[in-house]
């Protein structure tokens, strides 16, 4: 009678060919016109385990997710997109190894775009944790690899206008990504006998094209408002703990994030303000991040 390890696996392994997830909201009125799309959690591979736990995401075909709103009011316009976690790869393991692995070799396209067109027009682009690529251990190894050869690309476009020339047009355009890519691994080191140390790894190699870009652009008649924000491209976190009682020690727990490019990344934030009264703002936060 051999052993039986208990393990778990998620798997979105293999595409080649083409997958798009897309929330599309069109709103067209002779008054007032609100567009609303929001698309969360495109793609997932998430697994949770005793001893062995691996989640693979494999990717050399198309990708898209995206979001995108449009509104055209004679009045008032209002467009929203808001993109949230459109990859997910996630693992947890106990007493054992937990593998989180992300491999691209094709395209993928995380996007949410918003128009607004009216009187007075607001548009909002929201891209937040676009891709989040996790892996936790209790008492064992915990371990985030992340390889790109190909395309990943991130966009949130928010753009208004004015339509009608009466001296009171407003134009307000927010556009945003929050941590396109985020890397979060953790460790906690128990006082057992079964296992000494907690190891702690996450990297990040990039040999292909990342891109990540952020533009408002508003015009106004009268007003208009832009603001263009990247806060965190790409963000690798490590935390690790103790659980162990008062009278005991807990093992000694290894830490380490690594970035390395052979590649093209670039992160832009743009925006451009038109009108009597204009103001743009353009902000980058934490680009590359550890």
């Amino acid at each position: 009678i051999g052993s039986i390890e208990p393990t778990c696996r998620a798997i979105h392994d293999g595409n080649s060919g083409s997958i798009s997830v897309v929330a599309h909201a069109l709103a067209s009125a002779t008054n007032s016109a609100m567009a609303y799309a929001q698309n969360l959690i495109g793609v997932m591979a998430v697994a949770t385990g005793v001893e062995q736990a691996t989640a693979d995401f494999t990717n050399s075909g198309s990708l898209t997710v995206a979001a995108m709103a449009e509104a055209n009011g004679e009045t008032w316009a209002t467009a929203d997109a808001i993109l949230g976690r459109a990859a997910v790869v996630g693992v947890r393991a106990h007493n054992g190894e937990a593998v989180s692995n992300f491999v691209n070799s094709g395209t993928i396209a995380l996007v949410a775009t918003a128009l607004a067109e009216g009187e007075f027009a607001a548009a909002t682009a929201l891209v937040t944790e676009g891709i989040v690529h996790q892996a936790s251990a209790t008492s064992g190894f915990a371990q985030a690899h992340f390889e790109n050869s190909g395309e990943i690309t991130f966009v949130a476009s928010a753009n208004a206008t004015t339509s009608v020339d009466d001296g009171y047009g407003t134009a307000q355009a927010y556009a945003t990504v929050f941590n396109a890519i985020a890397q979060n691994v953790g460790g906690f080191a128990q006082s057992t006998p079964s296992f000494e140390v907690s190891d702690v790894l996450v990297d990040l190699s990039n040999s292909g094209t990342i891109e990540i870009g952020v533009h408002a652009g508003a015009e106004g008649e009268v007003v208009g408002n832009a603001v263009a924000t990247l806060s965190g491209g790409i963000v690798q976190s490590v935390y690790s703990g103790q659980l162990a009682p008062a009278y005991s020690s807990a093992p000694e727990i290894l830490g380490s994030a690594t970035f390395s490019n052979e590649g093209d990344v670039t992160l832009v934030a743009s925006a451009e303000a038109a009108g009597s009264s204009a103001v743009a703002l353009a902000n980058v936060i934490g680009g590359i991040s550890q």
